[in-house]
């Protein structure tokens, strides 16, 4: 079970002005440290009782680490660059944002 509080370390990663629900910042969280196999989206609604659209919009990507980085480029089917760079991933993921 998915705990009914974000965590610290979660706060930073959703933006300050954010309009999202409590529930709704649990999903967008779960998305994010989901190591359930299988698909997030699902998983994290069954868990949490909800979903939100709005995560993509709503993260504060220059907080995230490589790995989250990568989570949110392998679950939204953005291109990963190749050699990796910060830099150029955060650009990757403003383009698909865009395009949303």
């Amino acid at each position: 079970m998915f705990p009914k509080r974000i965590s610290q370390k979660m706060s930073s990663l959703i933006k300050p002005n954010s309009t999202l629900t409590t529930d709704e910042k649990r999903y967008c969280e779960c998305l994010l440290l989901t190591r359930v196999p299988g698909n997030p989206f699902t998983n994290c609604y069954k868990d949490i009782g909800t979903t939100s659209t709005r995560c993509d919009t709503e993260y504060n990507y220059t907080a995230f680490t490589k790995a989250q980085l990568l989570k949110v480029a392998e679950q939204r089917y953005i291109t990963i660059p190749e050699p990796y760079t910060r830099e150029q991933m955060l650009k990757n993921i403003q383009k698909h944002l865009q395009e949303i």
